[in-house]
């Protein structure tokens, strides 16, 4: 667990995800973050600024996830009819690839020049 619901609402500034959801989307937002810095996050020896940078990425696809999950449990009209009164729902759901790449790009936005996405050897 890289960063916990205190420092989301303080320093992040984060409002989104409830404090009962936020143990859940922060586990696999960290699962993410550790997939693409290659298991290399060990925070005791990044500097503060970069720490402060890991957490700040796990928050941001924490809040991608969440939504995520809120989507999946929503429906949308797809189309409505006045007369007879008809309704149409339909549920749209994100393909695995289209989610992946919003996680990623949030996670970028913060881990970009801090050398932990590079996967060559070190």
């Amino acid at each position: 667990m890289y960063a916990d619901y205190n420092f989301y609402a303080t320093e992040y500034m984060g409002s989104l995800i409830p404090v009962t959801a936020f143990a859940g989307v922060e586990r696999e937002a960290s699962a993410f973050i550790d997939y693409l810095t290659h298991n290399r996050i060990a925070m005791a020896e990044l500097p503060d600024a970069v720490q402060s940078k890991v957490k700040m990425a796990v928050c941001a696809v924490a809040e991608t996830c969440y939504k995520q999950m809120m989507d999946e449990d929503s429906t949308t009209v797809s189309s409505e009819a006045v007369g007879n009164h008809s309704k149409s729902y339909a549920v749209v759901k994100k393909g695995f690839d289209e989610r992946q790449r919003e996680k990623l790009a949030h996670a970028k936005t913060y881990l970009h020049g801090t050398g932990l996405m590079y996967g060559g050897l070190r």
